[in-house]
Protein backbone atom coordinates (compact mmCIF):
# COMPACT_ATOMS: atom_id res chain seq x y z
CA UNK A 1 0.00 0.00 0.00
CA UNK A 2 1.08 3.67 -0.67
CA UNK A 3 2.42 5.84 1.57
CA UNK A 4 -0.20 8.07 0.68
CA UNK A 5 -2.80 5.89 1.55
CA UNK A 6 -1.37 4.90 5.00
CA UNK A 7 -0.83 8.54 6.11
CA UNK A 8 -4.68 8.70 6.03
CA UNK A 9 -5.68 5.80 8.17
CA UNK A 10 -4.88 5.82 12.08
CA UNK A 11 -3.53 2.50 13.01
CA UNK A 12 -3.36 0.80 16.78
CA UNK A 13 -3.20 3.20 19.21
CA UNK A 14 -1.45 0.94 21.65
CA UNK A 15 -1.08 -2.44 19.87
CA UNK A 16 1.22 -5.40 21.05
CA UNK A 17 3.78 -3.83 23.20
CA UNK A 18 0.87 -1.02 24.80
CA UNK A 19 -0.91 -4.21 25.43
CA UNK A 20 1.61 -6.16 26.89
CA UNK A 21 2.61 -3.20 29.07
CA UNK A 22 -0.63 -2.43 30.74
CA UNK A 23 -1.07 -6.83 31.65
CA UNK A 24 2.78 -7.08 32.51
CA UNK A 25 3.23 -10.06 30.53
CA UNK A 26 5.88 -9.48 27.87
CA UNK A 27 7.21 -12.95 26.94
CA UNK A 28 3.83 -15.57 26.32
CA UNK A 29 0.70 -15.97 24.73
CA UNK A 30 -1.98 -13.79 26.97
CA UNK A 31 -5.36 -15.53 28.04
CA UNK A 32 -8.30 -13.82 27.36
CA UNK A 33 -11.58 -14.89 28.41
CA UNK A 34 -15.62 -13.42 28.10
CA UNK A 35 -18.49 -12.25 30.39
CA UNK A 36 -21.31 -14.19 29.53
CA UNK A 37 -24.18 -15.14 29.09
CA UNK A 38 -27.02 -12.61 28.66
CA UNK A 39 -29.18 -12.02 31.13
CA UNK A 40 -26.61 -12.60 34.01
CA UNK A 41 -27.23 -10.71 36.95
CA UNK A 42 -24.30 -7.80 36.90
CA UNK A 43 -23.15 -9.58 40.36
CA UNK A 44 -22.45 -12.94 38.43
CA UNK A 45 -20.64 -11.28 35.84
CA UNK A 46 -18.45 -9.34 38.62
CA UNK A 47 -17.87 -12.94 40.28
CA UNK A 48 -16.33 -14.41 37.04
CA UNK A 49 -14.35 -11.40 36.53
CA UNK A 50 -12.85 -11.53 40.16
CA UNK A 51 -12.18 -15.35 39.48
CA UNK A 52 -10.68 -14.70 36.58
CA UNK A 53 -8.56 -11.92 37.35
CA UNK A 54 -7.22 -13.38 40.02
CA UNK A 55 -6.18 -16.69 38.16
CA UNK A 56 -3.64 -14.26 35.96
CA UNK A 57 -5.89 -14.00 33.43
CA UNK A 58 -4.34 -11.38 31.16
CA UNK A 59 -7.83 -9.94 28.62
CA UNK A 60 -11.53 -9.42 29.90
CA UNK A 61 -13.91 -8.48 27.89
CA UNK A 62 -17.65 -9.00 27.45
CA UNK A 63 -19.45 -10.71 25.21
CA UNK A 64 -20.54 -9.24 22.31
CA UNK A 65 -24.79 -9.56 22.89
CA UNK A 66 -24.20 -7.94 26.40
CA UNK A 67 -25.98 -5.01 25.57
CA UNK A 68 -28.28 -2.34 27.35
CA UNK A 69 -30.69 0.14 25.90
CA UNK A 70 -31.14 1.81 29.45
CA UNK A 71 -27.28 3.46 30.33
CA UNK A 72 -28.01 3.23 33.84
CA UNK A 73 -27.45 -0.17 34.09
CA UNK A 74 -24.61 -0.57 31.57
CA UNK A 75 -22.57 2.02 34.31
CA UNK A 76 -23.95 -0.56 37.08
CA UNK A 77 -22.03 -3.58 35.40
CA UNK A 78 -18.87 -1.96 33.79
CA UNK A 79 -18.36 -0.51 37.35
CA UNK A 80 -18.82 -3.73 39.41
CA UNK A 81 -17.09 -5.56 36.70
CA UNK A 82 -14.27 -2.74 36.92
CA UNK A 83 -14.04 -3.05 40.48
CA UNK A 84 -13.78 -6.78 40.57
CA UNK A 85 -10.51 -6.28 37.92
CA UNK A 86 -9.32 -3.56 40.72
CA UNK A 87 -9.56 -5.75 43.98
CA UNK A 88 -7.78 -8.58 42.16
CA UNK A 89 -5.07 -6.45 41.41
CA UNK A 90 -4.67 -5.98 44.83
CA UNK A 91 -3.96 -9.65 45.26
CA UNK A 92 -1.89 -10.52 42.20
CA UNK A 93 -0.12 -7.25 41.90
CA UNK A 94 -1.17 -6.83 38.16
CA UNK A 95 -4.16 -5.79 36.17
CA UNK A 96 -6.17 -7.79 33.95
CA UNK A 97 -7.18 -5.41 30.87
CA UNK A 98 -11.16 -5.47 31.07
CA UNK A 99 -12.63 -4.47 27.92
CA UNK A 100 -16.45 -3.48 27.92
CA UNK A 101 -19.01 -3.77 24.78
CA UNK A 102 -19.99 -1.38 23.24
CA UNK A 103 -23.46 -0.99 20.95
CA UNK A 104 -26.02 1.35 19.41
CA UNK A 105 -25.31 4.41 18.09
CA UNK A 106 -25.35 8.17 18.59
CA UNK A 107 -25.46 9.84 21.54
CA UNK A 108 -26.69 6.48 23.27
CA UNK A 109 -22.98 5.37 21.66
CA UNK A 110 -21.02 8.24 22.92
CA UNK A 111 -22.43 7.78 26.33
CA UNK A 112 -21.17 3.89 26.54
CA UNK A 113 -17.68 5.43 25.45
CA UNK A 114 -17.81 8.46 27.99
CA UNK A 115 -18.60 6.03 31.01
CA UNK A 116 -16.13 4.01 30.14
CA UNK A 117 -13.26 6.39 29.79
CA UNK A 118 -14.62 7.58 33.02
CA UNK A 119 -14.20 4.47 34.51
CA UNK A 120 -10.44 4.49 33.63
CA UNK A 121 -10.89 1.54 31.62
CA UNK A 122 -8.68 1.05 28.36
CA UNK A 123 -10.69 0.54 25.94
CA UNK A 124 -13.84 -1.43 24.23
CA UNK A 125 -15.45 -4.34 22.07
CA UNK A 126 -16.96 -3.05 18.94
CA UNK A 127 -18.59 -5.58 16.45
CA UNK A 128 -17.03 -4.15 13.66
CA UNK A 129 -19.00 -5.79 10.77
CA UNK A 130 -22.01 -4.38 12.42
CA UNK A 131 -21.58 -1.01 13.15
CA UNK A 132 -19.49 -0.46 10.23
CA UNK A 133 -15.37 0.01 9.83
CA UNK A 134 -14.65 3.56 10.14
CA UNK A 135 -17.81 4.15 12.59
CA UNK A 136 -15.96 1.45 15.20
CA UNK A 137 -12.88 3.32 14.29
CA UNK A 138 -13.64 6.92 14.90
CA UNK A 139 -15.42 6.14 18.03
CA UNK A 140 -12.79 4.60 19.77
CA UNK A 141 -10.19 7.25 18.61
CA UNK A 142 -12.41 10.16 19.62
CA UNK A 143 -12.37 9.15 22.84
CA UNK A 144 -8.80 7.79 23.31
CA UNK A 145 -9.52 4.40 23.55
CA UNK A 146 -8.17 0.88 22.52
CA UNK A 147 -10.66 -1.27 20.83
CA UNK A 148 -10.94 -4.87 19.74
CA UNK A 149 -12.59 -5.62 16.52
CA UNK A 150 -14.80 -8.49 17.34
CA UNK A 151 -16.18 -10.54 14.20
CA UNK A 152 -19.93 -10.47 14.49
CA UNK A 153 -21.11 -10.89 10.94
CA UNK A 154 -17.68 -11.48 9.05
CA UNK A 155 -18.95 -14.79 8.09
CA UNK A 156 -21.22 -12.73 5.50
CA UNK A 157 -17.55 -12.36 3.51
CA UNK A 158 -15.91 -15.81 5.00
CA UNK A 159 -18.80 -18.29 5.08
CA UNK A 160 -18.79 -18.95 0.88
CA UNK A 161 -16.48 -21.22 0.02
CA UNK A 162 -16.04 -19.84 -3.78
CA UNK A 163 -16.06 -16.06 -3.16
CA UNK A 164 -15.73 -13.22 -0.21
CA UNK A 165 -12.71 -12.04 1.46
CA UNK A 166 -9.96 -13.79 3.23
CA UNK A 167 -9.70 -13.30 6.83
CA UNK A 168 -5.94 -12.45 6.62
CA UNK A 169 -7.39 -9.58 4.82
CA UNK A 170 -10.45 -9.32 6.60
CA UNK A 171 -9.75 -9.57 10.18
CA UNK A 172 -6.51 -8.58 9.30
CA UNK A 173 -5.04 -5.98 7.65
CA UNK A 174 -8.33 -4.15 7.27
CA UNK A 175 -8.97 -3.78 10.88
CA UNK A 176 -5.13 -2.90 11.60
CA UNK A 177 -5.54 -0.01 9.30
CA UNK A 178 -8.59 1.25 11.17
CA UNK A 179 -7.04 1.06 14.22
CA UNK A 180 -7.91 -2.17 16.15
CA UNK A 181 -5.37 -3.13 18.94
CA UNK A 182 -7.18 -6.68 19.18
CA UNK A 183 -8.70 -8.41 16.39
CA UNK A 184 -10.34 -11.74 17.17
CA UNK A 185 -10.84 -14.52 14.75
CA UNK A 186 -11.87 -18.26 14.41
CA UNK A 187 -8.54 -19.80 13.25
CA UNK A 188 -8.53 -23.82 13.70
CA UNK A 189 -9.31 -26.34 16.06
CA UNK A 190 -12.70 -24.90 17.81
CA UNK A 191 -15.57 -24.99 17.05
CA UNK A 192 -15.76 -22.13 14.55
CA UNK A 193 -13.75 -22.05 11.63
CA UNK A 194 -13.73 -20.10 8.36
CA UNK A 195 -14.99 -21.88 5.26
CA UNK A 196 -12.35 -20.29 3.00
CA UNK A 197 -9.40 -22.85 5.18
CA UNK A 198 -7.99 -19.91 5.85
CA UNK A 199 -4.24 -20.34 7.42
CA UNK A 200 -4.43 -18.69 10.63
CA UNK A 201 -0.68 -17.86 10.52
CA UNK A 202 -1.25 -15.64 7.63
CA UNK A 203 -3.88 -13.47 9.65
CA UNK A 204 -1.25 -13.37 12.13
CA UNK A 205 1.51 -12.11 9.59
CA UNK A 206 -1.24 -9.39 8.39
CA UNK A 207 -1.75 -8.16 12.04
CA UNK A 208 1.87 -7.72 12.94
CA UNK A 209 4.15 -7.85 10.28
CA UNK A 210 5.70 -4.33 9.37
CA UNK A 211 3.21 -2.00 7.71
CA UNK A 212 4.06 1.49 7.38
CA UNK A 213 4.73 2.97 11.01
CA UNK A 214 1.86 1.19 12.31
CA UNK A 215 2.12 -0.79 15.60
CA UNK A 216 1.32 -4.77 15.79
CA UNK A 217 -2.02 -5.36 16.16
CA UNK A 218 -2.70 -8.59 18.72
CA UNK A 219 -3.92 -11.58 17.12
CA UNK A 220 -6.55 -13.28 19.52
CA UNK A 221 -7.60 -16.92 17.56
CA UNK A 222 -10.90 -17.71 19.34
CA UNK A 223 -13.85 -19.85 17.99
CA UNK A 224 -14.99 -22.29 20.84
CA UNK A 225 -11.29 -23.30 21.94
CA UNK A 226 -10.98 -25.20 25.05
CA UNK A 227 -8.40 -24.70 28.10
CA UNK A 228 -6.09 -27.72 27.01
CA UNK A 229 -5.96 -25.99 23.20
CA UNK A 230 -4.29 -23.23 24.43
CA UNK A 231 -0.27 -24.53 24.86
CA UNK A 232 -0.66 -26.06 21.70
CA UNK A 233 -2.25 -23.31 19.60
CA UNK A 234 0.47 -20.91 20.57
CA UNK A 235 3.02 -23.66 19.82
CA UNK A 236 1.72 -22.90 16.19
CA UNK A 237 0.95 -19.73 16.05
CA UNK A 238 3.57 -17.99 18.49
CA UNK A 239 4.08 -15.95 21.53
CA UNK A 240 2.79 -13.07 20.55
CA UNK A 241 -1.22 -13.53 20.23
CA UNK A 242 -3.80 -14.06 22.76
CA UNK A 243 -6.32 -17.17 23.02
CA UNK A 244 -9.70 -17.03 23.87
CA UNK A 245 -11.08 -19.41 25.80
CA UNK A 246 -15.03 -18.54 26.84
CA UNK A 247 -17.46 -20.90 27.33
CA UNK A 248 -14.91 -24.20 28.91
CA UNK A 249 -13.08 -21.43 31.16
CA UNK A 250 -16.53 -20.70 32.52
CA UNK A 251 -17.89 -24.10 33.12
CA UNK A 252 -14.86 -24.31 35.29
CA UNK A 253 -17.44 -22.70 38.11
CA UNK A 254 -15.55 -22.28 41.55
CA UNK A 255 -12.71 -23.74 39.65
CA UNK A 256 -12.49 -21.21 37.57
CA UNK A 257 -9.52 -19.17 39.08
CA UNK A 258 -7.24 -22.31 39.74
CA UNK A 259 -7.91 -23.45 36.03
CA UNK A 260 -7.10 -19.49 34.64
CA UNK A 261 -3.57 -20.10 37.16
CA UNK A 262 -3.09 -23.46 35.44
CA UNK A 263 -3.50 -21.71 31.75
CA UNK A 264 -1.66 -19.06 32.05
CA UNK A 265 1.07 -20.82 33.79
CA UNK A 266 1.08 -23.29 30.76
CA UNK A 267 1.07 -20.94 28.34
CA UNK A 268 5.05 -19.81 30.14
CA UNK A 269 6.21 -22.48 30.13
CA UNK A 270 5.39 -22.96 26.53
CA UNK A 271 7.18 -20.16 25.58
CA UNK A 272 10.05 -20.94 27.98
CA UNK A 273 10.38 -24.22 25.81
CA UNK A 274 10.30 -22.60 22.30
CA UNK A 275 12.33 -19.96 23.17
CA UNK A 276 15.25 -22.26 24.72
CA UNK A 277 14.29 -24.27 20.94
CA UNK A 278 15.16 -20.81 19.29
CA UNK A 279 18.59 -20.36 21.01
CA UNK A 280 19.61 -24.10 20.53
CA UNK A 281 18.96 -23.97 16.79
Amino acid sequence: MPDSLLSMLPGPRAGIKGIRAQVDAFDRALLMTVLKPRGSAPEVLADQALRFARGGGDLLKDDQNLVECDISKFRTRIRLCSDAIDKAAQFTGRKCLYLPHVAGSGAHLERQLELVADCGLPGVVICTWVMGLETASSAAHRHGLMWLAHPAMAGVFTESTDRGISTAVLLGTLVRLAGADISIFPGTGGRISSCHDDDQTATCRALTEPLGNFKATLPCTGGGKSLAQAPATARTIGPDCAILVGGDLLAQGENMESATRETVEALGSEARGGAACREEG
